[in-house]
């Protein structure tokens, strides 16, 4: 439990002041024009990602948010893999129609082993020389980027 305090309070100041990351708006808003559900997939706290998404204004975006109910959750175990797959099981998507984006290998990672499409942003914590070692199908500066991506047949 004191780990999970410790991360919780090291990552809130961490994401005290927040933004998008660039093209995010303009992704999201494209993604909703046509009617292709947005999902937050995080190892952090639902009330926490709650509470960025309003205040960036983007609550409206997404209708899912798999993380963690709590802080005692969080770090007991990694289960990003397992809450995708139960929730694409559930909705019944066909893993082509699924893109999982990350700004981490673990996402590609996660993308690979069930099947589905890949897109990596640059910029983040991660040197994009590992994320282009995990191979994603598509890595990108910025993400208004893969609108591109997502209009070819």
């Amino acid at each position: 439990k004191a780990y999970g305090e410790i991360f919780h309070r090291y990552y809130e100041r961490r994401t005290a002041n927040i933004r998008t990351r660039r093209g995010a708006k303009r992704l999201l808003q494209w993604l909703k024009d046509n009617s292709i559900e947005s999902v937050i997939l995080s190892n952090h706290l639902v009330s926490d990602i709650e509470s960025k998404l309003k205040k960036l204004e983007l609550e409206a975006y997404f209708s899912s948010i798999l993380a963690n109910p709590g802080k005692a959750t969080s770090l007991v175990k990694r289960n990003k893999l397992e809450k995708l797959r139960h929730y694409l099981k559930g909705k019944g998507h066909k893993k082509d129609e699924v893109l999982i984006i990350g700004d981490s290998p673990e996402e590609t990672e996660i993308g690979k082993s069930i099947g589905i499409k890949t897109a990596s942003i640059t910029g983040g914590y991660y040197a994009t020389w590992r994320l282009k070692k995990a191979k994603p199908d598509y890595i990108v500066g910025n993400l208004a980027d893969l609108v591109n991506f997502l209009c070819m047949p």
